[in-house]
């Protein structure tokens, strides 16, 4: 029986509580999750939460579909595409994109995990105002 290989992507700008919930119900039902970034993400992730899953991260600057093509090619066979949503407007956004990959052509399935209630309200573009704010 062969892997179930996820990929969990994003910019992750910066990696947070939030995206390392989504990561961590992920590495529940999948035998392996990588984290693509379009970033290095140690640039982003200033409280260390992704240090321990270093080897995990992978970078990319493609369209995702030509990523996971890329990863295929070299030995790494992406089952499922893991997206993290905290509301219905989260939802929408991830229906357009999922129709975005597909037109691309994305051929594996979208996993979409709702992150946990304490966590709903954070977002990547909140943490930067208030780091704005701080300065």
């Amino acid at each position: 029986m062969s892997k179930k290989i996820a990929l969990y992507p994003g910019s992750f700008n910066p990696f947070h509580e939030g995206h390392l919930n989504i990561y961590n119900k992920a590495c529940k039902v999948f035998d392996e999750v990588y984290i693509g970034s379009y970033k290095h993400i140690r640039d982003f992730d200033p409280n260390g939460l992704i240090e321990r899953h270093h080897d995990k991260v992978i970078y990319f600057n493609s369209t995702l579909p030509a990523f996971v093509d890329k990863l295929s090619r070299n030995g790494i066979e992406i089952s499922a595409i893991v997206r993290g949503l905290r509301n219905g407007s989260d939802l929408q956004y991830e229906e357009n994109m999922l129709y975005w990959y597909e037109d691309l052509g994305l051929k594996i399935p979208v996993v979409y995990f709702i992150c946990d209630r304490g966590l709903s309200h954070i977002s990547s573009s909140a943490i930067r105002e208030l780091n704005k704010i701080k300065k």
